[in-house]
């Protein structure tokens, strides 16, 4: 078996070469790595070239400046595996953990995806979902929503942490979205799922993440309200090929995600000095009219925390003008509570 793992780059540091090394430890299968540099501005050239003299499996590709998505979407187009795997170039990874997931694809040659995460439950370690109902449970994980049958966490949105099958992606052409430059990793695994016929879900430490403070996670940028907008169009769209799906369920998804993203701005836009004040106020009076809906309330209550909760009731209910002092608390509780955790978030 062939295992193509892809590394978008940008501005890597020598942190690039123990990934390197680690996947050097994965003796169960044949690898070809793919590093698409993604139009660095620092020395990072020469770091790469000199990672793939090292390396014969290695192989580097240098694209302009264009954004994650093409560089992952150049990755899957060159690649030869029978299985295709990501991996960010700031980040490690358990190599035990990458060797079990190939021991998986090798006795279930028939798995279109394997996704491992530390929070899949003990019930449904190492099995094999195919049904079409199993599948849009999993799907629904993947949009951050909890079922009856699996929690929101159980599929992580990422890219990172899973196999998908090399065929799948090319017969069914899927790639990541290029008009949305922020939540792209979830649409990718929507569609995805929607094509793949078995899906295995592993329990273990497969990935380690290191959060960044300077991301698009933690800033804001007056992009994102675009941004936003077309993720949550992509999203509905998505939605509308699942016939399973009443009209009612769709649209709850649909208002739910626009109330979480329109909270994610509203916190995000403490990040930096100056604030929107106009998308800020749009993005207030939309949550403002979301709980005025009782299902929708209900449907929130269900999948967001308790201190998510709060801050939307407190949106709801009190006058705009306390609503910034109220935000700033929110931020500044939010910050506090992330600086108690490592930085490190393992999957």
């Amino acid at each position: 078996m062939l295992l193509s793992v892809i590394i978008p780059s940008f501005n890597c540091t020598e942190k690039l070469s123990y990934i390197i090394e680690s996947l050097n430890y994965i003796l169960t299968c044949e690898k070809e790595i793919i590093i698409v540099d993604d139009g660095s501005s620092n020395t990072s050239k020469e770091i790469l070239k000199s990672i793939e003299n090292k390396n014969r499996q290695v192989k580097v590709i240098f694209n302009n400046h264009t954004g994650v998505s093409i560089a992952r979407n150049t990755g899957i187009g060159i690649s030869k595996g029978d299985y295709i795997t990501f991996i960010d170039d700031d980040d490690e990874i358990y190599p035990d953990a990458y060797s079990k997931m190939i021991q998986q694809v090798l006795l279930h040659p028939e798995l279109d995806i394997v996704s491992t995460s530390i929070n899949v439950s003990e019930e449904h370690n190492m099995k094999i979902y195919n049904k079409q109902y199993e599948i849009e449970n999993i799907i629904l994980s993947n949009l951050q929503i909890n079922t009856e049958m699996f929690k929101a966490d159980e599929y992580p949105s990422g890219p990172c942490a899973k196999f998908f099958k090399r065929r799948l992606l090319f017969d069914n052409k899927i790639l990541f979205p290029t008009n949305v430059f922020n939540g792209e990793d979830l649409i990718f695994n929507c569609y995805a799922l929607l094509h793949c016929k078995n899906v295995q879900l592993l329990q273990g430490k497969v990935y380690k993440y290191f959060q960044n403070n300077n991301s698009l996670m933690h800033s804001y940028s007056p992009k994102m309200q675009e941004n936003n907008v077309l993720f949550a169009d992509a999203i509905l769209k998505f939605l509308n090929f699942i016939n399973d799906f009443d009209y009612n369920q769709k649209k709850l998804v649909s208002e739910y995600w626009k109330i979480r993203l329109s909270m994610t701005n509203i916190l995000r836009q403490y990040s930096i000095k100056v604030n929107n004040k106009d998308v800020f106020l749009k993005d207030i009076r939309l949550v403002q009219r979301g709980i005025t809906n009782p299902s929708l309330m209900e449907f929130l209550s269900h999948n967001f925390s308790n201190d998510q909760i709060i801050f939307i009731k407190m949106i709801g209910k009190c006058p705009i003008v306390t609503i910034i002092p109220i935000t700033k608390f929110f931020k500044w509780l939010k910050y506090h509570k992330n600086n108690f955790r490592s930085a490190i978030v393992e999957l």
